[in-house]
Formats: C-alpha cells, structure tokens, sequence
C-alpha cells in the first residue's frame, strides 16, 4: 500500500509556510486564529490534498460562529464568506442517497486490510485477530441495536437496509482468502508468477517406495507493469517524478537524470521507439531471512530480494519505503548454484518490455504513455560483481568494474587513467578472449540484452560502503598511523 505524496501548504494572508507532515502544518495552521475565543479544527478533506485551498481570514468574532460543528468549519473553509449559523450549513446539505452512501463505504473497505498488513511491526496474526475481536465485539453489537431500533420504528425500513449492507462488507474481511478476492474485485491486487529456474531429475522417497521425480528450483516475478501502473496514478505521485525529471540548468549533477549518460541513453530511446516520457528505474538486491533464525541452518532460509525504485525522486521521499517495489524474489542458495542467465531471465523480459512497449496511465482525466529504462544496478562492490558476472574477489589481477589497470597499478594509482577505461568495444574483444584472469570478467551479462543498457555505462559506486565504511574507517587509519608513528609528524600547540 503506497501513501500518497503530500505537501501542504498555507496561503492564509500570503503566508508560504509549506509542511510535509499534516500534524505540523495543523499546529501552524491554528496560529492565525489565535485571536479567537476557539480555534478551528482542519477537515479531513484537506488532509489528501496537495496544495491546501484558500483559507480567508475573515473570521467572525461572534460565539454562535466560533461554536459551529466541523461541518459549518468545513463550509466555512471553503467558501469566500463565511457561515452565519450551523443551520445554513446543513440546509446546504443534499438528501441522502443510499446507493451513494453503500458506493462509498465500498470504496473504503479495500483500503483496511492493506494498510495494516503493510506494516513491518505488525504481523498478519494480529491484524486477523483485531478483525475478529472488532466484529465480535463491535460490529455483532451493532447490528443487534439497529435491529432493535427499527423494531421499534426509531429507523426507517430504507435505513435498516443501508446498515446491513454495511456491516456484510466488514464480513468479507474475515479471511485471507475474502480479503485477495475483494483486492481483484476492485482492481487493486495481481498475484505474482513463478518463472522456473531449473528442472533437475533426482531420486526420492514417496510412499515408502524410491522413484524418480523433478524436483522444480523456481522464483518469483511480481507483477511490475501492474505496480508501476498504480502507483503513478496515485496523487501527485507523478506530478512530483515530473517535477524532477527535468535536468537542471546550472552544471550541476543532483541525480542521474543530470548527467550525460542518461540523457544520451533516453535520446537514444525516444528516437529508436518513439517514447514522449521515459522514467529512469534503479534496480538492488538484498538478502533476508524469514523464520528459523536461531538455529544453524539459518542460512538455507535466506531470501534474495529483488527491489527497484524511480531515482528521480527528491531525496526525502526516496527514504521512504514506500517509494521501493518489490520486484520478485529467489532463494540465496539458488544463486550459489545457478548462472544468472537461468535467476534473471524472467526480469530481463520484463525490463525490456517496459522499455519497448511501456504502460498506459490514467493521469488528469486523460492516457498517457510512459516509458521505463533501466538506469542503473545498485549495491556495494562485491554484490555489483556478482549481478554482472565481473570477478568478485579484490585480490583479482582485474577487479574493477570500470577500468582494466590491474591491482599492483590500482594499489598506487593517484590520478585517473582515462585509456585504461573500459568501453563497450574492449567488453566485446574480453569476452572472445574468454579468459578471467585477464580481463576480470567471467561471461557476458545477461543485463546486456536489454537494448538500451550496457553494463559499461553502469557508472555506480557505493558511497556508504566505499567511503564511509571504507575510506574513512581503514585508509584514515592508516594515514594516520603513518604520520604520526613512522614520519613522527606530531605537532604542539601553538606551534
């Protein structure tokens, strides 16, 4: 469940404070009624909304205004004149009508069980039990005292109606299995698909007899159109990646949407396929581990996750996990014994056909197709080798991604060596010579089949782990040991 982009913003008396959290902006917003005997709740209205309406400051002083509901502040918000009274807000009111009224409690209970089971601290156990204890104890009341009351003639027959069918929605959440089946009911959920990875013969026990059967090694591809396709018509989501799209006009590289050779990449695109908008997709890996962490055999539970996100979003919304999709998982020991030709076959389909043919979104009221290019694989250097079938270990004659000087150089180099780069024609000429001890590479990657990409151009470097974790933990050491213990470099103060 992804929550929506927000930013509110307060245009009381040409005010421009802006707040990305609604708590903060609700205390700001209650200061320009300071003067008044009570202040203003903000509705819930404007909560979803991006840019908050025109807010006029002519606030009567008068206590039959002060003292109105939430509704007469509502109304009062949103029109340029304020309310005189309670009573001209709900004669504003239209009849109810029931089926809207069902339509809109419709609309809501899809969105309960996604947004706790969603929760990483909370488990699907207790979500299952809150359900429970919330019909048993609530809504079984409920409806017994509604019955009552039309009985009794407290509730018209229409309204009776309207109740039950609310409380037969919340019994549809009593199950997993109820729940998925309203998630597709709406459009709001598509299962994953396991892709095979290996269909080997072995021999088994079955019945108490020995037989020969396959053993399947399989993974899982989540459905990545289908995401990207509910995600950018949430609000504002792709209002704000537009935003940033665009790359800057003073020299300076923010993302990788500023640099050369993205914009030479997506040139490429638009004129090879046609594409108008073309979104930049970074893709990582993560392993993690589910049950069983306490016993030895722990790491035969390892997952390997496979996650990737839009980069050209601002930095405080790339923070949020909820701005990171899934893109499919395998199991850890899986990649130990297979080629990365047989884990990411499914992937690669599935980027190039983002790529090619892209999706078609809803976005104001009108279609718009958008691409996706595969921008860059992230991680540290040891998983970024691996992925790419590049030699893992640094102690390799040719160990770098981007260069081909080999490790005695690079153990004293201190400048840059731009003919020693790697290109996409020395990458070709390496792997017809088919030798890992000269060229650092073990076979051709299988990312090199999307059209547009090419390892080569896979220009990342990890700073947490090359700078933070590297640099300043091990190379300071050293260069400190080496200036104060050795040259005896030691200076006092004053001095």
């Amino acid at each position: 469940m992804h929550s929506n982009i927000q930013c509110f913003r307060c245009n009381i008396d040409n005010c421009t404070r802006s707040y990305n959290i609604r708590a903060s902006f609700n205390r700001h917003f209650k200061k320009h009624f300071t003067t008044a005997e009570e202040k203003i709740s903000i509705p819930n209205h404007i909560a979803s909304k991006e840019n908050v309406k025109e807010v006029t400051n002519s606030v009567s002083n008068s206590n039959a205004e002060l003292k109105s509901s939430t509704a007469g502040a509502d109304q009062m918000i949103r029109s340029k004149t304020p309310l005189t009274s309670l009573e001209e807000g709900l004669n504003k009111i239209d009849v109810i009508d029931p089926a809207a009224l069902t339509e809109q409690v419709e609309n809501v209970i899809p969105g309960v069980n996604p947004k706790w089971l969603s929760m990483p601290t909370v488990s699907r156990k207790t979500v299952s039990e809150f359900q429970n204890d919330f019909n048993q104890n609530i809504l079984r009341q409920l409806r017994a005292i509604i019955i009552t009351m039309s009985s009794i003639g407290y509730i018209a027959s229409e309204g009776k109606q309207i109740f039950e069918q609310i409380f037969n929605m919340f019994d549809d959440l009593n199950s997993e299995h109820k729940c998925v089946g309203i998630l597709k009911r709406y459009d709001l959920l598509m299962e994953p698909r396991e892709f095979l990875i290996s269909n080997e013969v072995r021999a088994g026990v079955s019945q108490n007899k020995q037989e020969i059967s396959n053993d399947s090694v399989t993974g899982l591809l989540m459905p990545i159109k289908f995401h990207m396709k509910k995600y950018l018509e949430a609000e504002n989501v792709l209002e704000t990646i537009l935003k940033y799209l665009e790359p800057s006009s003073d020299g300076y590289i923010r993302s990788l949407v500023d640099g050369t050779i993205w914009q030479e990449r997506v040139n490429n695109l638009k004129s090879n396929v046609g594409a108008n908008i073309v979104l930049p997709l970074n893709l990582f890996f993560d392993d993690f581990t589910t049950g069983d962490t306490a016993s030895p055999h722990a790491t035969r539970t390892s997952i390997c996750g496979i996650y990737y996100y839009i980069p050209s979003l601002p930095g405080y919304l790339l923070a949020k996990l909820a701005n990171m999709h899934v893109a499919g998982f395998i199991l850890t020991e899986d990649r130990k014994r297979y080629a990365n030709d047989d884990l990411f076959f499914s992937l690669i389909d599935m980027l190039t056909e983002l790529e090619t043919d892209g999706i078609e979104i809803n976005y104001r009221n009108s279609t718009m197709k958008i691409n996706f290019m595969l921008a860059f694989i992230t991680g540290d250097n040891l998983g970024l080798s691996g992925v790419l079938d590049l030699v893992e270990s640094v102690r390799a004659n040719f160990y770098c991604r981007m260069c081909k000087r080999n490790r005695q150089e690079r153990e004293t180099d201190c400048i840059e060596y731009e003919n020693s780069f790697r290109t996409i024609e020395s990458y070709a000429e390496d792997i017809k010579v088919n030798d890992t001890s000269v060229t650092g590479i073990k076979r051709e990657s299988i990312f090199n089949r999307i059209p547009s990409y090419h390892i080569i151009n896979n220009v990342y470097f990890d700073l947490m782990h090359g700078v933070w974790e590297g640099i300043c933990v091990y190379v300071l050491g050293h260069c400190l040991n080496y200036f104060i213990k050795i040259k005896k470099n030691i200076y006092s103060r004053g001095t």
